[in-house]
């Protein structure tokens, strides 16, 4: 019986090592406390290599019915977790990909098998770039064929209900894997199609979203985001009106900042990233209270909180403008300020402390991978936190008495407290001694607490 608390982690891996005749990828450390953990090694090794034999034999005889060993491996995932060699990993994830692929292979069949394929892809970590390279353009043929059918609309082709959010998962997990070639291939094929005056638009921007690999290493960015950043940028501010693809870009920008934190120079971009925002929130303003609108807004808040926090760190204007953009908003926090934008502002309320918290633990606490790491120079220092929490807790203790965004407060005093808890605890208090003192304002009180 092995235990972490004898052992070290390398003695603990060479151990199982030893044990298992292999080195495992990643195990289900809850496992070994079961009652009959001794029996588990056997029973896993046995059922992998029924589940390994009868794939093989399955493709060699070209039987369908046999894909049932495919689900027999989920389950042994869930039940053992990766317990298995790298080469076995990358045996597992090349022969489901092409198992997808088959002519024909029926839909729910396609989006079981994908399932099963992200969650051998989901580990990042265990497989490397050097390791697999998945090729983009089946993926994409796989896409094109099934959701973008005319047969569809004809009754003709049956998509399953959970068919769509299956393959386009599939297609994020892979897109850290796709090859250096793969961005000019794919701007060679959607390029054409870019015409903000074409419904098409809207079709190829989601394509690029879903698609662009932003991942890529430092010494291929010239093959990967510069081929078609500036040109993106430049489509985006053109276009005033609320185009219906406006999201689609901005989570592709979103990623793209979050993966290359550091590599990118986003600051001639940021005044433009602010306006946009900003509009986007449809704010009344003047002494008549002009609404001026810019339609339906479109912007995801998770994608621009995403972006605006992977643009903080030294040298970068964004935290300038996110204290001006508190200050401009401010007053639509006050409890008695209330309209359709009250929804936006809160969720920009406690999402963007709750994503900087993310990154802090990202540059200082997570484990390294094989994955782009962020530069040292490019790292939040405490003099950003010190700024970014100073320009944000004065809104938060406004927006603690609203009518809607109370419990958006709570979490957003939550996170920044864990950040700078003299800043935050303090005034907290003293507006709960004020409430437990008042009469008249019950919610007050609520609030408070």
């Amino acid at each position: 019986d092995v235990s972490l608390g004898s052992l070290n982690i390398r003695d603990y891996k060479t151990e199982r090592t030893n044990q298992l005749g292999f080195e495992p990828q990643k195990e289900i450390v809850y496992n070994r406390y079961l009652p009959y953990s001794p029996a588990l090694d056997d029973e896993c090794l046995h059922y992998l290599s029924q589940i390994k034999a009868n794939i093989a034999r399955t493709l060699l005889l070209n039987d369908r019915h046999g894909f049932q060993w495919i689900s027999d491996l989920s389950k042994y995932l869930r039940l053992y977790g990766t317990t298995f060699s790298k080469e076995d990993h990358i045996y597992f994830i090349n022969t489901l990909y092409e198992v997808i692929l088959i002519p024909d292979l029926e839909l729910n069949r396609v989006s079981h098998y994908a399932n099963v394929l992200s969650t051998l892809l989901k580990k990042r970590e265990l497989i490397t770039r050097e390791d697999l390279i998945i090729r983009w353009r089946p993926l994409y043929e796989l896409y094109e064929r099934t959701l973008f059918s005319h047969y569809e609309n004809l009754g003709m082709l049956f998509i399953p209900d959970n068919y769509e959010n299956a393959v386009k998962n599939l297609i994020r997990m892979c897109r850290p894997y796709f090859s250096v070639e793969s961005t000019q291939e794919m701007l060679e094929e959607w390029r054409p199609m870019l015409c903000p005056f074409d419904t098409e638009m809207i079709k190829v921007t989601s394509h690029m979203e879903l698609f662009l690999p932003t991942a890529l290493p430092p010494e291929h960015h010239s093959q990967g985001f510069k081929l078609w950043l500036n040109e993106l940028m430049e489509l985006w501010n053109s276009s005033q009106n609320t185009p219906s693809w406006e999201q689609s870009l901005i989570s592709l920008f979103a990623r793209l900042a979050n993966d290359s934190i550091g590599y990118v120079d986003w600051n001639p971009y940021i005044p433009e990233i602010f306006t946009h925002l900003i509009r986007s929130f449809n704010l009344m303003g003047g002494s008549h209270k002009v609404q001026i609108t810019r339609g339906y807004s479109v912007f995801n808040i998770n994608s621009v909180v995403l972006w605006v926090v992977a643009m903080l760190g030294p040298g970068s204007q964004c935290q300038s403008h996110v204290t001006k953009l508190f200050k401009a908003v401010e007053s639509y926090y006050h409890p008695s300020n209330t309209g359709k934008w009250n929804l936006k502002l809160q969720q920009l309320l406690f999402k963007l402390p709750s994503s900087f918290i993310s990154r802090i633990h990202r540059e200082r606490y997570k484990k390294p991978s094989w994955r782009t790491p962020i530069p040292d120079s490019h790292k939040l220092t405490e003099e950003d936190i010190n700024e970014f929490v100073g320009s944000i807790v004065n809104v938060v203790m406004i927006s603690m008495f609203s009518r809607f965004g109370s419990a958006e407060a709570a979490t957003a005093l939550q996170s920044l407290s864990l950040l700078r808890p003299e800043k935050v605890i303090p005034p907290v208090l003293e507006k709960m001694y004020s409430s437990l003192e008042t009469l008249t304002e019950p919610h007050r009180l609520s609030a408070s607490m």
